[in-house]
């Protein structure tokens, strides 16, 4: 049955979603004890439910009372009342049963009734109930509020789309070229190594050691990064001119990126990469991203008076506020000690 709202219902509104199952010919089916009939699947409230009639009754029914369950067909929970009508040719109720609590609904679970009505009473002509042979029932559902908004309605894709969209080079239209640092006879040259991380495993060095090719998408860079220098970078480029970007980690690129995207990153990187994302940050002007990692980083900070002057230079040199009001807080409750970088 649809319904129709003019405006949004209260939350602690009780609504009862109704449905209507029609057994026809139902004078013909079984009537021996424990033979079912099942109704076709139907959703309500983006659940899968179907109804479950015993014309001669289940386990417990008594001699000629009908038993009737409904049961819910899909995997998530849910907790829900619910009412059983059988109304006469003209509309009006015969009979009625309702649940007075939520019973709780998991895949493949039946509530019900073992004697909701006389098998001779809706088959009698004179009671007026079957409709040239025809039983309806009309199947009522309410939900707990409680539970509505997690188990009814479907999640919101976008934000998931988004991020299956990641390192997708077939829907890419801007690749970004990470390009390994200038090498000289020592090995990679000091004078370039801005957001380049120097603790590197032996995997990571042999992919520095050539080009990488990072896919993005130009729309979501500019909307999620808006305002950014990593945004600007992407509005002339395309997948046949790549950007071209020296110096810095791959690994600490494409989680930056995936941060981008709307991604989470796990704590052991935040904690173990921390400096590099601000150095990151900084470099490509993602305010946010540099506020996620400084509060990492001073989440793993043990201050002392043999580290404190040395993070105070960090954070005027990296603009790390969070940091230097750390570390200045620290000084000030430790005003009289003598404080020193270490040797």
């Amino acid at each position: 049955m649809t319904n129709v709202h003019v405006g949004i219902p209260p939350r602690k509104w009780e609504h009862w979603e109704r449905h209507l199952v029609h057994f026809h010919h139902f004078e013909s089916l079984p009537v021996r004890k424990l033979v079912q009939v099942k109704s076709p699947v139907f959703r309500c409230y983006n659940h899968e439910w179907r109804l479950t009639i015993y014309p001669g009754g289940d386990i417990g029914s008594p001699d000629g009372m009908i038993a009737v369950y409904l049961e819910h067909c899909s995997r998530p929970k849910i907790s829900a009342r619910y009412a059983f009508k059988i109304r006469r040719q003209n509309g009006r109720v015969f009979d009625e049963v309702t649940s007075f609590r939520y019973d709780r609904f998991t895949e493949g679970k039946k509530w019900g009734w073992t004697d909701l009505t006389e098998y001779a009473t809706i088959v009698n002509p004179a009671n007026r109930v079957l409709n040239r042979g025809t039983l309806t029932v009309e199947v009522c559902i309410q939900p707990d509020d409680k539970n509505i908004c997690t188990n009814f309605f479907p999640n919101n894709q976008a934000a998931r789309n988004i991020l299956r969209s990641f390192m997708d080079e077939r829907t890419a239209d801007v690749i970004f070229e990470l390009q390994p640092p200038a090498k000289t006879g020592s090995g990679l040259d000091d004078s370039a190594r801005d957001g380049y991380s120097t603790s590197l495993d032996d995997s990571t060095r042999d992919e520095y050691a050539t080009s990488v090719r990072v896919p993005a998408h130009k729309l979501i860079v500019q909307l999620c990064a808006r305002g950014s220098k990593l945004a600007s970078l992407c509005e002339n480029s395309d997948k046949s001119t790549p950007v071209v970007i020296r110096y810095i980690n791959p690994d600490v690129f494409r989680l930056m990126l995936w941060y981008v995207y709307g991604g989470n990153i796990a704590a052991a990187e935040w904690i173990d990469r921390s400096e590099d994302f601000i150095d990151a940050a900084n470099r490509f002007g993602l305010e946010s991203f540099k506020i996620e990692a400084e509060a990492w980083y001073i989440k793993d900070l043990e201050l002392s008076v043999h580290n404190v002057i040395e993070t105070l230079e960090f954070a005027e040199e990296k603009n790390c506020s969070l940091l230097k009001q750390q570390a200045a807080d620290f000084v000030l409750d430790n005003l009289g000690t003598n404080l020193s970088a270490p040797e």
